[in-house]
Order: C-alpha cells, then sequence, then structure tokens
C-alpha cells in the first residue's frame, strides 16, 4: 500500500480510494476547501481493499472513503454533499443547492450514457454512440456552459460588493 501523507499526517481526515495511474501520474480525488488537510491512502492491491471491507468500514463494500468527524463516508455525492454543507459550499439558500443538485444529476446521467457505451451490444454500439454524442454536444454540454455563464455573472457580482 502506497501511503501519501499531507503535512497535516495525524489529522483524522482520511480518504481512501483505488490508486489511478495516468502516464505515471496519481491523480488524487477532487480537492474540497484548500485550508483542509487530508490524508491520502491509495490502495494498490485486491488484498488492500479487502481487508478494509473486513473491517467493515465500507457500507457497499466500495470506495472512495472519506473517514472525518468520526464517521466513515461513502459513495461520492454523499461524501461531496457533506463536504459541501460542513464548509458552507452547497449555495446560499433552497433554490442555489437545487440548482446544484440539478447540474449535479446532468453530470451523473452524462457519465452513466458515456461508462455504458462500451457494454452495449455490438449492433446498438454506433446507434448509442451517436446518440451519446448528440445528447452530450445539444443537451448536456449548452446547459452546463449556461451555469458556466450564470456563475461568472454571479462571482463577477460578488467581486465587485465585496470591494
Amino acid at each position: 500500500m502506497t501511503l501519501k501523507m499531507t503535512a497535516a499526517s495525524k489529522s483524522a481526515r482520511i480518504i481512501k480510494h483505488l490508486l489511478i495511474k495516468d502516464n505515471s501520474k496519481t491523480l488524487p480525488p477532487t480537492q474540497t476547501n484548500q485550508t483542509q488537510k487530508f490524508e491520502e491512502i491509495f490502495m494498490e492491491t485486491p488484498g488492500d481493499l479487502d481487508k478494509l471491507r473486513n473491517e467493515g468500514s465500507l457500507m457497499f463494500q466500495q470506495v472512495p472513503m472519506v473517514g472525518t468527524d468520526g464517521m466513515k463516508l461513502v459513495q461520492t455525492r454523499a461524501i461531496l454533499s457533506y463536504i459541501a454543507t460542513k464548509y458552507d459550499l452547497y449555495g446560499k439558500d433552497m433554490k442555489e443547492r437545487a440548482l446544484i443538485d440539478m447540474y449535479s444529476e446532468g453530470v451523473t446521467d452524462l457519465g452513466e450514457m458515456i461508462t455504458l457505451l462500451p457494454v452495449n451490444a455490438p449492433d446498438q454500439k454506433d446507434v448509442k454512440m451517436t446518440l451519446t454524442r448528440e445528447r452530450t454536444t445539444n443537451r448536456y454540454l449548452p446547459a452546463f456552459e449556461k451555469g458556466e455563464q450564470k456563475t461568472s455573472l454571479l462571482r463577477s457580482l460578488f467581486n465587485e460588493k465585496s470591494k
């Protein structure tokens, strides 16, 4: 097991996830607030994952798992929601949280479409690829771009007010 520690290696916050390599560079999990320190533990062998499963640390027997505040959080959305709520990153009101949730669900839907492409029946692959490309281009990316424009506008308004 490779252990990569941050400056706060004795922290109670622990992120455990599979080691993913791309051109020999480790890809870390999404970083939250830069002021928060986490200890990352990369699992490189099936035995590393089995150990966590046998300890009862993984509710659904899979990673990622974040240990914080005496809890062992699993499931990516649950982890992100907890961290966003704890550090006040989840919108200022119910409408902003709903908008964040809609974008999050859109990303999930798009990811599922892309992830399922390789398992389609051979006679359906071209049709599904074309459909995924069309939906990505005409449905998802325009919605994300509109969201980015709104976010950029809100950021510029906020920056003007804080001057």
